[in-house]
């Protein structure tokens, strides 16, 4: 009789196991496929691509998120100080962070997206300077400007070229808002900018100034944009975005976005 009891105790238990084992495989796949429905994302405050006050929160975001759209995925997008966003994507908080240039290093540790439109990089002057200087795409020599204060953004990604040029007179700040300023106060003589991001900057806080300011060409270098996401095994999220990005630039959305958040022929410019 006892062995009869353990024997049903024990198939039982056994049963109730296999149920237990059963059930959790499936909450495992339906929390696995949840998790590869919803991407979560960090960016930062870096008008006019994307920035919390801007209409529709700016081109770049609305172009990610129509992009994961297309492939059946929710995005969520949160702003974060920049110095954040590589600790929360190192953590795994978050799958990814956007906008980036391209970096080589960066590239070891994380998988960049394909490249979507940024902008050019430039320098910019005071028009009624009296110096005559004529930059050139790709330019690999800055001695010209040896003698020039030239203000740069503590922590940017610049040119090659220009980053290793360690004979000029570099000087750095918090913000390329403080720079323009900077520069119209004759505190510095050259400034390396983003020209929509200085045709915004000026449009929305020095507009009063606007005719001052003089952007050389030609650029530097034009820099694409990109997201970068935490390296995994099945690539899902960089897979979805990348198919997303290819059919929006299939059919012409892209640039029906990029005119719809004011930038047109590759240049914000606010009518």
């Amino acid at each position: 009789m006892k062995i009869f009891l353990f024997s049903v105790f024990f198939l039982l238990f056994c049963s109730e196991s296999k149920n237990q084992i059963e059930n959790h495989s499936i909450d495992s796949q339906k929390r696995s496929s949840k998790l590869f429905n919803v991407v979560k994302l960090g960016t930062l405050e870096w008008q006019p691509y994307i920035g919390s006050d801007l209409p529709n929160k700016g081109y770049v975001f609305e172009l990610v998120q129509k992009a994961f759209e297309e492939e059946g995925l929710k995005v969520e997008i949160e702003f974060y100080p920049f110095a954040r966003l590589f600790p929360l994507m190192d953590s795994g908080e978050l799958d990814g962070y956007f906008p980036e240039y391209w970096n080589e290093e960066l590239s070891k540790t994380y998988d960049y997206s394909k490249p979507f439109q940024g902008g050019d990089l430039g320098f910019m002057k005071l028009k009624n300077q009296d110096f005559s200087f004529q930059p050139e795409t790709n330019m690999q020599d800055f001695h010209s400007l040896k003698n020039l204060k030239i203000g740069i953004v503590r922590g940017y990604t610049n040119t090659a070229a220009f980053d290793s040029a360690n004979y000029l007179q570099k000087e750095e700040s918090s913000a390329d808002l403080n720079n323009l300023k900077k520069l119209l106060f004759k505190r510095i003589d050259l400034i390396l900018i983003d020209p929509n991001v200085a045709n915004y900057l000026i449009e929305t806080n020095l507009q009063e100034y606007k005719e001052k300011f003089e952007y050389l060409e030609p650029s530097l270098e034009y820099k694409p944009l990109y997201i970068c996401f935490r390296k995994t095994e099945k690539k899902i999220f960089l897979k979805k975005f990348n198919e997303g990005l290819k059919k929006l630039e299939s059919r012409g959305d892209i640039k029906n976005i990029l005119e719809k958040n004011s930038f047109f022929n590759g240049r914000y410019m606010k009518k």
